[in-house]
């Protein structure tokens, strides 16, 4: 895949997809409060949940839609930062978003989202160290070398001359 915007955005899926098993599991377990799937339909919807099936239909593909967008920006940041460390890399971005969307989210007090309890919090954070990774581990997958080097373009060239089988170069020289 050449296109980066593309290579990008599935890498950002892949690590949304990741963050929210993780966000769903994590609720399941009642260590959060609020899962990524609720966090987007407060934002999208307006309101806090309990959200009807189609509402969290929605704002889990919507999340999923920022999550590849942010994978995009990641991937265009890549060749500016280059990409030794690139795993480091996309936990540093990805807490620095997380950490910019709670500070928005506190300086707005955006109902529903604060005050957040500690679980939460901490369930989020991981979500977000989860995104970064799985989003870096991806793109470096699509930068990876192929196994075998593959010729992308063949020219011609002249064939050997060939070897008589009596034409020995040592025994030229005696001659």
């Amino acid at each position: 895949m050449e296109d980066r915007f593309e290579r990008g955005f599935i890498a950002g899926v892949s690590g949304g997809i990741i963050m929210n098993i993780w966000s769903f599991i994590s609720g399941y377990i009642q260590f959060t409060d609020l899962r990524m799937v609720d966090w987007a339909g407060i934002m999208f919807f307006g309101h806090t949940p309990p959200f009807t099936p189609v509402e969290s239909v929605i704002a889990f593909f919507l999340q999923l839609g920022f999550s590849g967008f942010l994978g995009v920006v990641f991937a265009y940041l890549i060749p500016m930062l280059t990409s030794k460390s690139l795993h480091f890399k996309g936990l540093v971005f990805s807490s620095a978003v997380w950490f910019f969307i709670y500070g928005i989210t506190t300086l707005f007090r955006v109902p529903g989202l604060v005050p957040a309890p500690a679980g939460t919090v901490v369930s989020n954070l991981i979500s977000a160290l989860l995104f970064g990774f799985v989003t870096s581990y991806v793109l470096k997958q699509f930068y990876a070398p192929a196994p075998f080097p593959i010729a992308t373009k063949m020219t011609a060239v002249p064939a050997m001359k060939p070897v008589k089988k009596n034409d020995d170069p040592a025994k030229r020289d005696k001659k």
